[in-house]
């Protein structure tokens, strides 16, 4: 079941294509049983009589397994087509064309749970697949070029919700819990993203290059109500589909010069924004652990940042063997439903480089770093639960030093120290 089939054809300068299929099998075990059978894609059931039998307590859980639990082999398969074709019309113009599928069948193991005290696992089915696309055609010569691309992904789950029994019940109870339990699966989610790509030589040895994309992600699946329990009160949802939509936005800007053999430049500005335009969805009642209503008064909160990043260095070589170089970084970022919605790190940065002596090899690195954000509410901290004292690593105010040292000393070739 591990196979690979590849073929590739290449008239150079003129057109490059290539396909490959690889199949990969995963084996989980040999000696897995259960007491679930599937009559449909995504329903696993119990026989009635022995659920029966378990809920007026004439035969255990573990005399069920031990006698009717059946023997199978528990494994999947990942299939992986994979497409790549380039052609040029022309020494300066060329097309490019990738496509990829991979699909994934089978059974994984897979934990669930109808409270904390009953615990479940069962074989959980995978039939799914992620389709990428892509095209691209690019413009060039000896000092510049230009490409323009698109690229997509697309995810499809054909069974999206797992419903089983509860091997402890045949009925449902308001209090004791469902007869089945339900789950979200994986959703289906879409991703296109349009690229452009250029870069230009400059004199005294410089280059300027760019790249700019425009992306959005989106998914728009039937959401499953809040329970499956036919005892409890009906709670409606405020809204029947998922209605998931991201906008994303990178650009990378960067500028290379070395004017003389001395004197290296360098700069970028790098930019990203995640900007979620889900709408939140609000959670007046919900079901606790299938056996109870109550109160929430909540909604979700949709992330989004927005993160600026400028860098630049020069580094100094008065010898050929020897550089020195300082630098400089300045990284903003801008969030929304964080306790910290906007922060400033700067970092400033010294090194020196010894390399090219048959003997000694010297790398250094001096960073100093300062990030400071917004002020923190403290109410809010309390009104969302929080200890106000403690603080959220990856945003909170901090100073950072980072001294990192490399040595290598060689004082004959069959000896070093490092």
């Amino acid at each position: 079941k591990d196979q690979k089939y590849t073929f590739s054809y290449n008239k150079f300068g003129n057109i490059k294509i290539s396909f490959e299929y690889d199949q990969i099998p995963l084996f989980y075990s040999d000696s897995t049983r259960t007491l679930y059978t599937s009559s449909e894609p995504g329903v696993l059931t119990i026989d009635d009589n022995i659920q029966s039998r378990i809920q007026n307590k004439t035969l255990s859980l573990a005399n069920a397994v031990n006698n009717n639990a059946t023997l199978f082999d528990l494994e999947s398969r990942r299939n992986i087509a994979d497409f790549k074709l380039k052609y040029n019309s022309t020494p300066h113009l060329a097309y490019d064309l990738t496509f990829k599928n991979t699909r994934v069948n089978g059974n994984q193991p897979w934990g669930t749970s109808f409270g904390f005290t009953i615990a479940d696992e069962i074989p959980v089915p995978k039939d799914y697949q992620t389709t990428d696309f892509g095209a691209g055609i690019e413009l060039s010569n000896k000092r510049a070029y230009m490409r323009l691309g698109y690229d997509g992904s697309f995810f499809r789950n054909s069974i999206p919700v797992i419903i089983w029994d509860n091997p402890l019940r045949i009925s449902d109870s308001p209090t004791a819990g469902p007869e089945m339990g339900r789950e979200d699966l994986w959703p289906n989610t879409n991703q296109n993203t349009l690229s452009l790509a250029s870069g230009l030589k400059l004199p005294a040895r410089s280059h300027v290059a760019a790249f700019v994309s425009m992306g959005q992600l989106s998914n728009n699946n039937l959401l499953i109500p809040h329970t499956i329990n036919s005892a409890l009160a009906f709670v409606p949802l405020t809204r029947d589909m998922s209605e998931i939509k991201v906008d994303v936005l990178a650009m990378n800007y960067t500028f290379t010069s070395r004017p003389t053999n001395w004197l290296f430049v360098n700069a970028r500005y790098k930019q990203y924004s995640f900007d979620n335009k889900s709408l939140p969805f609000e959670l007046g009642q919900a079901i606790n652990f299938d056996t109870a209503v109550i109160t929430k008064n909540a909604e979700s909160e949709p992330y989004s940042f927005y993160r600026h990043t400028l860098s630049t260095d020069i580094t100094w070589s008065p010898l050929s063997y020897l550089g020195l170089r300082t630098g400089f970084t300045r990284e903003e970022i801008n969030r929304t439903h964080r306790v910290i919605e906007e922060s400033i790190e700067d970092t400033g940065l010294a090194s020196i480089d010894l390399t090219g002596i048959s003997w000694l090899s010297l790398r250094g690195v001096f960073e100093h770093s300062v990030r400071v954000g917004s002020p923190i509410n403290q109410e809010e901290l309390l009104a969302a639960g929080q200890q106000p004292s403690l603080r959220q690593y990856d945003i909170s105010d901090r100073n950072k030093d980072r001294y990192s040292l490399i040595l290598v000393v060689t004082p004959v070739s069959q000896f070093s120290v490092n």
